[in-house]
């Protein structure tokens, strides 16, 4: 039986340094970090837009799921939601 041999990459080549510093390799755009937006903006939640409805987070199986773990409903969490909501409301 023949003995293959293997070819194991040696480290990279040194880039030359540019004005700023070393250079690194660029990332794709998909991998780019994405800069935040400053808190006080009506983006506050990300990059994906405003905040879901809580109607729409209820309805999500996974949180369905969840609820189940802990022994809720979502009618159990409907319910004290509104129920924190009017308390606010009434000061």
């Amino acid at each position: 039986m023949a003995c293959v041999a293997v070819a194991f990459p040696t480290a990279p080549p040194e880039r030359t340094p540019s004005v700023g510093g070393p250079s690194r390799p660029r990332l794709p755009s998909f991998l780019r970090p994405v800069p935040r937006p400053p808190r006080h903006t009506a983006e506050a939640y990300g990059t994906a837009g405003r905040e879901p409805l809580l109607a729409d987070l209820l309805a999500d199986p996974l949180v369905h799921l969840v609820l189940a773990r802990d022994g809720l409903t979502v009618e159990d969490v409907s319910r004290q939601m509104h129920e924190a909501r009017r308390k606010l409301l009434a000061g």
